[in-house]
């Protein structure tokens, strides 16, 4: 969770920085499916889903979450490529 708030709080300052105004959110269906961190411009979302360990666990983003709405990206953020989405 550590590594989650931190990429989120960063890239909520790069945003702010930026001048990159989007709403954001989170996503958790009742089975426990999740999104850690989305992005809304324009009507179109950025998803991102954040792992300090990417041989862990799953890294692909629920098929019914990216069926349901309009994707522009998504991301899979890890501790080795995270400065490509704050810089």
């Amino acid at each position: 969770m550590i590594w989650e708030n931190f990429f989120i709080s960063e890239r909520i300052k790069r945003n702010h920085y930026m001048g990159h105004h989007c709403n954001m959110y989170f996503w958790r269906t009742t089975s426990q499916q999740e999104i850690d961190y989305i992005e809304e411009s324009d009507g179109l979302m950025s998803a991102f889903e954040m792992k300090w360990n990417p041989k862990k666990g799953a890294t692909k983003l629920p098929e019914s979450f990216l069926k349901a709405y309009d994707i522009k990206e998504t991301a899979i953020v890890t501790p080795d490529n995270y400065l490509d989405w704050l810089i």
